[in-house]
């Protein structure tokens, strides 16, 4: 018996030039978990009547294919640029000259498709799939205590194929930083978004954006039973944030019941800064998530007696909703050296 090894598989994407069209990888992933579901369907053909007492005499027929990709590491300043690429926007292109900065709005509607290259291995034998038209589907950042932040996210592709996957991809170059040092402020509107932090009250978050994109299946005689092309949805970011139970009326739960009490929204941004100086101004490497957001039913839960160590805490529940004003619910801004993906 030969078994896969985990520290031997890998993971690599390639941009393809046309969606679709296949590309080699040339970039490898830095990953924790990884999960590939072929997404085959299948007509079983059960349950006829054919005057016998079993389940099926005919074969399944397969009528799609549905691949579906599952990725999960540290967040590293490079590297999240898959999943906004791919879901987010694909028509961002950075500006600055040695730091650079990418800006992805939620009204974008372009996307930057990837082939992907998986690979199993025991050392000797590779079980290896590639995928065309990969783009993400959703994506999650989460950071708590004694912690790096998590980068997860979700894709899809066009069938999978048995293919030798490319060879001598460098290791990437990564850079995380502890899930303490991340910022979040909370301010009544999107013109003062960034101005009032949250100090000594938040335990963890969650940010989660479901993209617009979403395979489209259509019938046209498409031997490969797989996507077409993509089908576009609103966008959703959902932000939940666990807190102390500060009782005081300066506290972040008190100002964020009056809040949910009267429907009014709230502009957040957590910030991701690893404070490493990489252009003059000071500029450094960060990640920034920012949006305009309503607070829901479940926000701020009224019962009592959770705890950590012993104090109360509770937690915000945010959805995004448009701002009239700035013209869109949610933006990221990623500054790193990366002038491309890969």
């Amino acid at each position: 018996m030969t078994a896969a090894i985990r520290p031997l598989t890998r993971v690599q994407v390639g941009v393809e030039t046309t969606a679709g069209s296949e590309v080699n990888g040339t970039r490898l992933l830095s990953l924790e978990s990884a999960s590939v579901n072929e997404g085959v369907t299948l007509h079983t053909n059960e349950n006829q009547m054919t005057g016998l007492l079993e389940r099926t005499f005919q074969a399944s027929v397969p009528t799609r294919f549905a691949p579906e990709f599952a990725f999960s590491g540290p967040l590293d300043f490079t590297q999240i640029l898959l999943p906004l690429l791919s879901g987010m926007d694909g028509g961002v292109t950075p500006t600055g000259s040695t730091a650079k900065i990418w800006t992805f709005l939620g009204a974008g509607i372009d996307r930057t498709t990837y082939t992907i290259e998986t690979v199993a291995s025991d050392g000797t034998n590779l079980d290896s799939l590639t995928a065309t038209y990969g783009f993400t589907t959703e994506m999650e950042i989460s950071g708590g205590l004694d912690a790096t932040p998590t980068l997860s996210w979700s894709m899809v592709s066009r069938a999978t194929s048995a293919k030798s996957a490319a060879t001598g991809i460098a290791l990437p170059t990564l850079t995380n930083i502890a899930s303490p040092l991340a910022k979040i402020y909370i301010d009544g509107t999107w013109a003062n978004l960034g101005t009032t932090q949250i100090s000594g009250e938040i335990l963890s978050w969650t940010w989660k954006m479901t993209m617009k994109g979403v395979p489209r299946f259509t019938i046209d005689g498409r031997a490969g039973l797989d996507l077409t092309g993509v089908a576009l949805r609103p966008h959703v970011v959902d932000l939940s944030i666990n807190i102390l139970h500060n009782a005081s009326n300066s506290g972040l739960v008190v100002q964020e019941r009056a809040a949910k009490a009267a429907g009014t929204g709230r502009a957040v941004r957590v910030k991701l800064d690893d404070g490493v100086q990489i252009q003059s101004g000071p500029i450094n490497s960060s990640v920034v998530l920012d949006g305009f957001y309503d607070h829901q039913d479940d926000s701020l839960p009224g019962q009592l007696g959770s705890d950590d160590d012993g104090e109360l805490v509770t937690s915000l529940h945010l959805m995004n909703r448009y701002e009239t004003s700035a013209s869109k619910s949610s933006e990221v801004v990623v500054t790193n050296l990366a002038s491309s993906f890969p």
